[in-house]
């Protein structure tokens, strides 16, 4: 059987990978928040812990995401692209 690393990490973990202030995770996550349910699934955040990809997508559009007519263009939440681009493959499956 294969064994499987769920891409959860605490804020505090977020902010030492993503080399950003504890601050900046905090309005991210509040972002991700405004989010659920819709863009993301109600798994995105489960307990303090947040899902990597979701955090990766978010950063990625968050001012698209902002913006009314942005918005339109973004593309849909997909986690197998963003687990490929971070080498895990068989996570998001």
């Amino acid at each position: 059987m294969e064994t499987r690393t769920v891409p959860y990490m605490s804020k505090g973990e977020m902010s030492e990978f993503f080399h950003l202030s504890r601050p900046t995770i905090d309005k991210l996550v509040k972002g991700i928040w405004g989010e659920i349910p819709g863009r993301y699934p109600r798994y995105a955040i489960a307990g303090r812990r947040i899902n990597l990809f979701v955090m990766i997508d978010y950063m990625t559009f968050k001012e698209w995401l902002e913006d009314d007519r942005l918005r339109k263009q973004v593309p849909g939440f997909d986690p197998v692209s963003i687990a490929r681009m971070c080498g895990q493959e068989g996570v998001a499956k």
